[in-house]
């Protein structure tokens, strides 16, 4: 039996990265930076309440959260995404000048500081995808 030609053969989905940022420069840099450098597609979100609406539809691969959201801070955001039972399992990455390491670190949460390292920002995303 002859392997399938190499167009015929099934390419894995793009990973798909939805951005939850409020400042709209940093979610832009972010766009322009993981689509740049990255195979991966991504989707911004300017607060967390549109975020828990749409979520559901949307279903990424991976949240990347900036932690001081209007309405909802990151960790109230992410304790809410576990009481829906379609996010509960998206990975969620946190990016902030002040993190709260405690509160990050009793969930098991991951969290980058801002400004962000794009070398550290890149590879933690890798890992956090695979």
């Amino acid at each position: 039996m002859q392997d399938q030609p190499a167009a015929q053969k099934e390419m894995p989905p793009i990973k798909l990265i939805v951005i939850v940022e409020d400042d709209h420069d940093i979610a832009l840099t972010l766009v322009e930076m993981i689509e740049k450098m990255t195979p991966y597609k991504t989707h911004v979100i300017s607060d967390a309440r549109q975020a828990l609406h749409n979520l559901a539809g949307i279903r990424p691969d991976l949240l990347l959260v900036d932690y001081y959201l209007p309405e909802m801070n990151g960790i109230q955001f992410y304790d809410r995404l576990q009481e829906i039972p379609v996010t509960r399992q998206i990975p969620v990455l946190f990016m902030s000048a002040n993190l709260p390491a405690p509160e990050l670190a009793q969930r098991h949460l991951s969290g980058l500081y801002k400004p962000l390292d794009l070398d550290i920002l890149l590879s933690t995303i890798e890992l956090m995808l695979q």
